[in-house]
């Protein structure tokens, strides 16, 4: 008896619940497979809105459903072990507008959490977070001289970038889910519980979630949020388009005149006060896609409340508000003009500045956003540009190829000239016209 209580005292120590290694749960091979999408998108998520570890299933699992061709397409990388990041953006971009799209970014997600676990993600080796951030090519091309660090665009300090990481790719789910008017939207909705999401529920794309699941209907707030947006849309235009003094002077005159409450900053009060009103007609697919619009406008102008705003998803997020309704296009097409003016104007005033990352991570935001493909992680990293540097804006821009900033200049006063032009045949109003009239001429 005393060898046997000798033998439980010594013997292995319970591990603490956060250190388990959980044996792998086995496929339920036995359970029916989903016959709606709503059912499959139920199974995929479980408690889990982000669909950090959801299981792909034996293979077939969702070949009869209507999107089962895209969920199949992503659980076969997902049974993958490790696969990388361009096997995920090549599902993704082959289906979009499907479950794919939020899965393949929970995928994602799970991937930056893992990596930015590592202490030494945080340094040098955070580069490999990139492609889990964004159309990032990761090459052997030399880093350009006093390269930044991979995450400085986050924050300096290593606690601020990870969190970032975090929360971009957090975020880049969120907005997965909204890929589509028909994505069934409930399972996510029902799984973001208070006391566990709080954050994700508080955000501005997690609340529109929640809406659009609830189906929220309020035509008056929608058709006042619509207006409030115009208005933020068309001072938006204007306050890029100030190039020179009598115009700035004119922009500051405009504000003055406005309620105290505006004066600050019109722009991020118009926005912030468009958002809960097109939120509150979630349920119209034409508040819904203008609601897109308005809190990415936020991001773009850098009044997000859920920071970090800064990301290479918010020009392509524009497109997918067109997918929304036909709604969309005229403020999708104006915030493009001011996202690529804006870029550029950084870039013009900071190209030769140290410690300005703002200007190259803003600029393949456009590029990419409006014209697809990647960018190569050197460009985002640029402290000094040079001929390389100038050589891939102007192809990025779709311009010749050139290797001085005079020539890639050029190519990318071209390219925001084409962004006007798309806005212009859109149904902008009046006087976002004349601003966008402007804009290009400049350009020309």
């Amino acid at each position: 008896m005393i060898l046997l209580l000798l033998g439980l005292a010594c013997g292995p120590k319970e591990i603490p619940p956060h250190l388990r290694m959980d044996p792998p749960v086995p496929e339920q091979a036995s359970v029916a497979p989903p016959s709606t999408t709503a059912e499959a998108a139920a199974r995929l998520v479980g408690t889990d809105p982000l669909l950090r570890r959801a299981r792909p299933g034996p293979p077939g699992t969702w070949a009869d459903l209507p999107a089962g061709p895209a969920i199949e397409a992503w659980a076969t990388i997902a049974r993958r072990p490790a696969a990388p990041p361009n096997d995920w953006d090549a599902v993704e971009a082959a289906h979009r507008g499907t479950l794919a799209v939020p899965l393949v970014r929970g995928a994602r997600l799970a991937a930056v959490e893992a990596a930015a676990a590592q202490p030494e993600a945080l340094g040098e080796a955070g580069m490999r977070l990139l492609p889990w951030l964004g159309p990032v090519v990761i090459d052997a091309a030399p880093l350009p001289a006093g390269a930044r660090g991979p995450l400085d665009w986050l924050g300096r300090d290593p606690t601020a970038a990870q969190s970032g990481a975090l929360k971009v790719a957090e975020r880049a789910v969120l907005l997965g889910w909204l890929d589509h008017p028909t994505l069934p939207v409930a399972a996510a909705a029902d799984a973001l519980q208070p006391g566990v999401h709080d954050r994700l529920i508080d955000s501005p794309t997690g609340a529109l979630l929640l809406a659009r699941a609830r189906g929220l209907r309020d035509p008056e707030a929608g058709a006042i949020g619509k207006q409030l947006l115009e208005r933020a849309t068309t001072y938006a235009l204007q306050a890029v388009a100030a190039d020179r003094d009598s115009e700035q002077e004119r922009w500051r005159a405009t504000r003055a005149a406005l309620p105290e409450p505006l004066q600050a900053d019109p722009i991020a009060a118009l926005l912030e006060q468009a958002l809960p009103k097109l939120r509150a007609d979630a349920g119209d697919d034409a508040s819904a896609s203008l609601a897109l619009v308005a809190l990415t406008a936020q991001r773009l102008h850098g009044s997000c409340p859920d920071t970090p705003c800064a990301g290479l998803d918010r020009v392509s997020t524009l497109a997918t508000t067109e997918r929304w309704s036909p709604d969309a296009a005229a403020p999708a097409a104006a915030w493009r003009v001011v996202a690529g003016k804006q870029a550029l104007d950084s870039l013009e005033v900071t190209r030769e500045r140290v410690g300005v990352p703002s200007a190259w991570l803003d600029l393949a935001d456009v590029l990419t956003g409006t014209g697809g493909g990647s960018v190569r992680h050197t460009l985002i990293r640029t402290r000094g540009p040079d001929a390389t540097t100038w050589l891939e804006l102007s192809r990025l821009a779709g311009g010749r190829d050139a290797t001085s900033w005079d020539e890639a200049h050029l190519a990318l006063q071209d390219h925001l000239g084409r962004l006007c032009t798309a806005a212009l045949d859109a149904e902008v109003t009046d006087e976002q016209r004349r601003t966008l009239e402007r804009i290009r001429r400049r350009t020309e």
